[in-house]
């Protein structure tokens, strides 16, 4: 039978494993939702610049109408779970004879956060595409 010797400096540290890990998994746990939260962020940037593109697409089409413009913005926020966006139409009537359309979207991202509402204040993702008529 072979006993295991442990040294001095062994038996010192039996608990250091339980006290690092302690200490380090609550910082490895926050970059690990902090890249989440940032990740979510980019998509949500992402997904209100492509709705406004969509919507001013669905609008320089001759005969199109801004609510379907409007509406074809709408689908596409709504199809990726983006609350609160605020869009807004310019012409405001795209039956007149101007050249250009632009489409913005505001979208408050406190009402669109995964993990920790109560910390984001006051980023608001605001999006504008500006197209041509055809």
């Amino acid at each position: 039978m072979h006993f295991k010797r442990l040294s001095r400096n062994q038996e010192m540290r039996s608990g250091a494993l339980a006290i690092e890990f302690a200490f380090t998994l609550p910082i490895l746990f926050l970059f690990v939702f902090a890249s989440i939260e940032l990740c979510h962020a980019n998509m949500v940037v992402h997904v209100t610049e492509s709705a406004a593109y969509e919507g001013a697409r669905v609008g320089i089409v001759p005969g199109a109408t801004a609510s379907e413009a409007v509406t074809a913005a709408e689908q596409l926020l709504e199809l990726s779970k983006v609350r609160g966006a605020q869009i807004s139409i310019t012409p405001g009537s795209l039956q007149t004879a101007s050249q250009q359309i632009s489409m913005q979207i505001t979208v408050p991202y406190n009402q669109n956060t995964l993990l920790a509402p109560r910390f984001i204040f006051g980023f608001v993702v605001n999006r504008t595409c500006t197209l041509t008529r055809e």
